[in-house]
């Protein structure tokens, strides 16, 4: 799923990182085309344990970052600077960025 990250959080009490983003799959803008709709950008939120109870979204949310260019400057600039590179700075890294993710990790509000 193609999405456009409006805002990433990393919450420290309870270990979880919270992805929110807006839908630019080709199949969601073609059927806005074809029905000449002007709907509200469709808001699709993702979370991923931190915590350890689930190692595999972990990883993926490891692999994901790490395959970011945006994390990588950010990195680059943190070395440069002299400061610890953080998660919570990796993650605000990725704001404003479109990417590919897995919508295994969706959450489906009711």
């Amino acid at each position: 799923m193609e999405i456009e990250i409006t805002s990433a959080d990393f919450d420290k009490q309870t270990k979880i990182i919270t992805v929110v983003g807006i839908d630019i799959s080709e199949l969601r803008l073609q059927r806005l085309e074809r029905q000449r709709q002007d709907e509200e950008p469709c808001e699709i939120t993702f979370c991923f344990d931190a915590s350890g109870n689930d190692k595999s979204a972990l990883k993926y949310f490891y692999l994901f970052l790490k395959r970011q260019k945006a994390v990588k400057k950010a990195q680059e600039a943190a070395r440069q600077a002299q400061i610890v590179f953080t998660w919570h700075m990796a993650i605000q890294s990725i704001v404003g960025t479109y990417v590919q993710i897995s919508q295994k990790y969706r959450i489906y509000e009711s």
